[in-house]
């Protein structure tokens, strides 16, 4: 079993990145194989809209993302977490997620693994629970729509703090567990 993370977030020990590697423990302590990707880090360029990738089966683009195209379908779960940032994931996890393109067929039928398992987890300083929620509701139709399973969703909320997560015994034992989770087979 192989659990991979991808983080959205430019801060390496901010909230999301923070859950993000207790989930990993979790995967970890269940048996998995874990590995984590900071999106910040790597040179991907965006969707080009070229059409290589129904053509040939792989994006035409080479940069970071044929590797990280690699570990996803290499991995038997995905672990994608991110900050919300004005409304939506951050910038640098949107592109990896355009880029997940590559894997429809001109049917949009999905050439991923089927029921590969996905976790998400989002974080977000504003106190109302509900601000994002049909936001990352969209979010998990769409890794649904890409071909993966079930996702699983962990968000914290009314974090200003860059700690706030450290602090949170609660949902830190949550995020094991949704690791743990990601690692059953």
């Amino acid at each position: 079993m192989k659990v991979i993370a991808i983080l959205g977030s430019p801060r390496k020990e901010g909230n999301s990145a923070v859950l993000a590697q207790e989930a990993l423990k979790g995967a970890a302590s269940a048996g998995a194989e874990t590995g984590i990707f900071f999106a910040n880090e790597l040179n991907i360029k965006g969707c080009q809209a070229c059409y290589a990738c129904k053509k040939s089966g792989k994006c035409a683009i080479q940069d970071d993302m044929t590797g990280l195209y690699d570990a996803i379908t290499k991995a038997d779960a995905i672990l994608f977490a991110s900050p919300i940032y004005m409304w939506g994931m951050t910038a640098q996890l949107k592109l990896i997620i355009d880029r997940l393109y590559a894997y429809f067929n001109l049917d949009h039928s999905s050439r991923l693994p089927k029921n590969k398992k996905v976790g998400l987890i989002f974080t977000q300083g504003n106190p109302d629970q509900s601000s994002f929620q049909p936001y990352m509701e969209q979010v998990a139709k769409l890794l649904q729509f890409l071909g993966f399973g079930e996702t699983r969703t962990l968000h914290g909320y009314g974090w200003r703090e860059i700690d706030c997560a450290k602090r949170d015994q609660s949902m830190l034992k949550s995020a094991f567990d949704l690791g743990c989770q990601l690692a059953k087979s």
